[in-house]
């Protein structure tokens, strides 16, 4: 209530010193714009002229994609001594909870929204800024909550805050992200009824909302916070402005326009990541080597030179962002359609899918044995996935293992390049075979049967190089089947496996003596 009553006072761990800061060059290049703005602002009593103030900050303009301006107070000085404050800021998460099939929506935006909270008198002098007229320089004060105000953010949330807790206990299903609103109802009727009440709130309690951003008539597609929400499909889409301005981003990267810098790469992963809503974890999984890249930097603004492991992550963006570009958002209640249990010890590893006779099972090499339990894990799942691929095709699998930083490393990849390089490959054999992926741990106890079969140790896993075969086949041939072999080592296009492996035309069923006997 002091911010309402007496304006916001500016949380200073100590007292900012005076000083005078030059406008950045971005406000001298709009200086037209700069001043039309100022002008509304002291029609408005956001600011107001002083004689002289104590600190004058620089004056920025920042432009978004669309080519909008809008005037910033480059408050960087002021910041440095600014409290950090934690605040929770709700969205499409929170929203997402609220969402049935067949819902309807409504949406606000709250036009100069940080304008409407006043700065207590006595620190107004905090947030002063200069613009020279001719040859006459003039000096004002924010006496409203400007943008560029660290702390601003804090207040803001904390203010509308009060408002949404009101909506929420009338039984409102309401998420407002700064001065951006959205209403869900299961219905048109109950939609209509709270957006009017919502709208007459808003506007008793000082607020004014933008009229061209708000959707006060319920609909069942609506646009909010950069995605396209379809309550009649169920479906959560990133919207054509976003897409575009992520491929223009790598395009101009790509060739030439603009340079490979960490900056440029951190811009990139930034919109990347902001589309996990509606894209999931592969947005962390395809940007892990640009991470890696940022997280190593020396510089943000110096030029480097990029892998192919980037640039192929650039590519995939660009070719695959717009086909990936949505997912349900209530989601739907299905049992998965195959369940398989991996588990590997030091010298092998091993996977079968429940309720069916098909056995994976492999020999790890001396080099594999001393790589990480880890690797050993992640790579069984990857040979598991590869095997039982044309049977998982198309399906929702479920997978279980006892390892935990599989199902993390699976899910958004890993800063170790060796083991971001088997979570790409899983993850591109489940998207070219359209296999939806879910990982879950288990306790070793209740991997009994997956445990068992990594331990057996395979001593006829072996085989004759190619050459020597050859020369037998002179001898002896030509032969039509093998016997003993495996997709990796067969000879012929017929071969019998001990365990299943891709393309076998037969395997032994004798393992399965082994399940009888652990669970008998």
């Amino acid at each position: 209530m002091n911010v309402i009553d007496f304006g916001y006072r500016i949380p200073f761990f100590s007292d900012p010193p005076s000083v005078f800061l030059k406008n950045n060059r971005s406000a001298l290049q709009h200086s037209e714009f700069v001043e039309n703005s100022i002008q509304e602002l002291l029609s408005k009593n956001c600011i107001t002229e002083v004689k002289c103030t104590f600190v004058v900050n620089p004056l920025t303009v920042s432009v978004n994609s669309s080519g909008k301006e809008r005037l910033v107070l480059d408050l960087r000085h002021i910041n440095k001594f600014v409290e950090k404050q934690k605040v929770k800021f709700e969205g499409v998460k929170e929203a997402l909870t609220f969402v049935n099939s067949n819902s309807f929506g409504f949406k606000f935006d709250m036009k100069s929204g940080y304008h409407h909270l006043d700065i207590h008198p006595d620190h107004q002098k905090y947030l002063g800024f200069s613009w020279k007229y001719g040859d006459t320089a003039r000096y004002f004060n924010f006496t409203v909550l400007p943008f560029g105000l660290s702390s601003a953010g804090h207040v803001f949330t904390k203010t509308v805050r009060v408002l949404v807790k009101y909506w929420r206990s009338l039984g409102f299903p309401m998420v407002v992200y700064l001065d951006d609103g959205m209403g869900i109802a299961e219905n048109f009727e109950t939609c209509s009824k709270i957006s009017k009440i919502v709208e007459k709130d808003l506007l008793l309690s000082g607020f004014i909302a933008n009229t061209e951003k708000s959707v006060w008539e319920p609909v069942q597609v609506i646009e909010w916070l950069g995605f396209v929400w379809n309550f009649k499909d169920c479906t959560l889409e990133i919207s054509t402005k976003k897409l575009r301005t992520l491929k223009e981003a790598i395009s101009n990267l790509v060739e030439g326009n603009t340079h490979f810098t960490c900056r440029n790469i951190a811009k990139i992963c930034g919109k990347i990541i902001s589309m996990i809503p509606a894209l999931g974890n592969v947005c962390q999984i395809m940007t892990k080597h640009m991470h890696m890249l940022v997280c190593c930097r020396n510089s943000w603004d110096e030029k480097i030179l990029v892998n192919d492991y980037i640039l192929e992550e650039l590519k995939f963006w660009y070719f695959e962002c717009e086909s990936l570009s949505f997912k349900r958002i209530v989601p739907m209640n299905r049992m998965p359609q195959r369940v398989i249990f991996t588990d590997a010890s030091q010298y092998a590893g091993a996977g079968f899918i429940s309720n069916d006779n098909k056995i994976v099972h492999f020999m790890f090499d001396g080099l594999d044995r001393d790589k990480s339990s880890t690797w050993r894990e992640l790579k069984t799942v990857e040979n598991n996935i590869s095997c039982f691929k044309s049977e998982l095709a198309g399906k929702f699998v479920k997978l279980y293992t006892d390892n935990q930083n599989v199902v993390h490393i699976v899910k958004k990849g890993s800063m170790k390049m060796e083991l971001q390089e088997i979570a790409l490959s899983i993850f591109h054999i489940c998207l070219s075979c359209d296999i939806f992926l879910e990982l879950e741990w288990i306790p070793r106890d209740e991997n009994y049967y997956a445990d068992y079969l990594s331990k057996i140790f395979d001593y006829d896993d072996w085989g004759v190089s190619t050459h020597i075969f050859t020369y037998f086949s002179s001898l002896w041939g030509p032969f039509t089947c093998d016997r003993f072999a495996d997709s990796k080592n067969s000879k012929v296009e017929f071969f019998n496996s001990k365990y299943f492996t891709p393309d076998t035309s037969g395997w032994m069923l004798s393992h399965m003596i082994g399940l009888a006997i652990i669970t008998g």
